[in-house]
């Protein structure tokens, strides 16, 4: 970053209370966003740094190189507010950066928004209540691909898959025994534990070549002969009817 021009080392004020803190004001030196209002500093014995500092972008930076601790409320009462975080403008942004949870706990946690909420997850979202779990809007929806959830709303892929064929839920849900097809029921019931999805996708994967083995023993050449003998005894039926009312009527 390139240095401000004309700076006023003059102006520059350094308190040093002994080796390990000292209080550097308007030190000229530019910074990632300006020179610095002013830099607070302190190191302990093991080299672990602290700092505060106002630069003259008007941004406050709070640094520790270990925790930081916060507390606050030992003196209110029940309807105190402990600690307020407030942004006039602009968003609250909590990350951990390297390894690390956020966890928030309390006797009651409230999240609410004047519009959305969002969750998002690059794996599991888990919700674990010991009463009860309530949702409740004008409309609530359900998509996804397995589990007990969507096999009792919208249909599992291999409800969805099945649907439009003259294999039944039924049988889906509650194969016989010794069934050559499925060995256990691939799509679950309200409560049921999650189904394996490797041993869904093995079952689905047999089941889809064993129909494709049915179908490829069909006869067509016979099928389509008896479809058109089917056809045309209905026919000679239905012209011996109508011949019988013209006989009928002469």
């Amino acid at each position: 970053m390139a240095e401000k021009p004309n700076q006023n080392w003059e102006a520059r004020m350094i308190d040093s209370r002994g080796p390990k803190f000292r209080l550097d004001v308007n030190n000229p030196q530019m910074g990632e966003d300006g020179a610095n209002v002013f830099l607070q500093y302190a190191v302990t014995d093991n080299k672990e740094t602290h700092f505060s500092a106002l630069s003259e972008s008007g941004t406050y930076r709070l640094h520790n190189e270990r925790s930081i601790e916060i507390v606050s409320g030992s003196k209110n009462s029940p309807s105190d507010v402990g600690v307020k975080i407030s942004s006039i403008k602009g968003d609250i942004v909590i990350n951990v950066v390297k390894n690390g949870d956020i966890r928030i706990s309390g006797g009651s946690v409230t999240v609410q928004a004047n519009e959305d909420i969002d969750l998002k997850a690059g794996r599991n979202i888990t919700l674990n209540a010991g009463s009860r779990i309530l949702l409740r809007g004008l409309r609530v929806d359900a998509f996804g691909f397995l589990g007990n959830l969507v096999a009792n709303t919208v249909g599992t892929w291999l409800q969805q898959i099945f649907k439009p064929t003259f294999v039944g839920e039924d049988y889906l849900r509650n194969p016989p025994d010794g069934d050559k097809f499925l060995s256990k029921s691939v799509i679950p019931g309200v409560g049921d534990s999650p189904i394996d999805v490797g041993a869904l996708k093995e079952q689905a994967s047999g089941l889809t070549d064993q129909l494709k083995d049915v179908a490829e023993g069909i006869d067509k050449d016979a099928l389509q002969s008896q479809l058109q003998q089917a056809t045309s005894g209905l026919q000679d039926q239905a012209k011996g009817i109508f011949d019988s009312f013209g006989s009928g009527g002469q």
